[in-house]
């Protein structure tokens, strides 16, 4: 999970744009000027709480002309079908995983999945469609209570996201896999400071950063 992590940041910088978030009205009239629909957030009375994606300029244009609009400080597109020519070479996560040890929540089908489903196909759909917040906090949260221990698939690091899963999750432990702004090395020591504070993982996962991130250095 954390090597799959950093690698979808890796593929993430191989497009160049912005993102924002705003509230629609009709979901299915994009793409719009544009801007794609990167994200699913949540359903509100007076419209769609959404994550676009696309350039630089046409996220400028959109910002100007929508004052609920607001800018997320990122220079990629996630989840913007540009990334769909990309197939990055990842190996299902099942390896070591026993039966049952673990729920899967996908953000891109907004359920859970089998682990041995979490493959090349599934990154694929995930940086390249919109995700379903919504879904995907409603499956989690089913599964809590359980003596399960659950993992989720996060579809991001902006605010919205952050606080759907907190709000969805408590009292789960919870760590978003980056911070937008943050290098790799200080956002992986916030991860692993949330993840010990509550007892989770607390004797493997400096060894599981090593070995997942060998090329990169810092202090756990």
């Amino acid at each position: 999970a954390i090597r799959a992590a950093h690698d979808l940041g890796r593929i993430a910088a191989t497009q160049q744009g912005g993102m924002l978030y705003t509230t629609v009205v009709n979901v299915e009239s994009f793409p719009k000027d544009g801007l794609h629909i990167a994200g699913i957030n949540s359903h509100l009375e007076t419209g769609t709480s959404v994550t676009l994606c696309g350039s630089a300029i046409d996220i400028e244009g959109w910002l100007a002309k929508d004052p609920k609009a607001q800018r997320i400080n990122s220079n990629h597109p996630w989840h913007h079908p540009a990334y769909g020519d990309i197939c990055p070479a990842f190996l299902p996560m099942s390896s070591g995983l026993p039966n049952g040890a673990c729920t899967f929540v996908s953000t891109t089908s907004g359920g859970s999945i089998p682990k041995d489903r979490i493959d090349q196909e599934h990154w694929h759909q995930w940086v390249s469609t919109p995700t379903d917040l919504p879904g995907a906090m409603q499956a989690a949260s089913k599964v809590l209570g359980t003596d399960r221990p659950i993992a989720v698939i996060e579809c991001g690091s902006h605010p919205i996201g952050r606080a759907a899963a907190r709000k969805a999750l408590s009292p789960a432990a919870h760590a978003s896999s980056a911070r937008n702004g943050v290098p790799a090395a200080a956002a992986i020591r916030e991860a692993r400071a949330s993840l010990a504070a509550v007892g989770a993982f607390k004797p493997q996962l400096t060894q599981a950063l090593k070995e997942a991130l060998p090329d990169i250095h810092f202090d756990v």
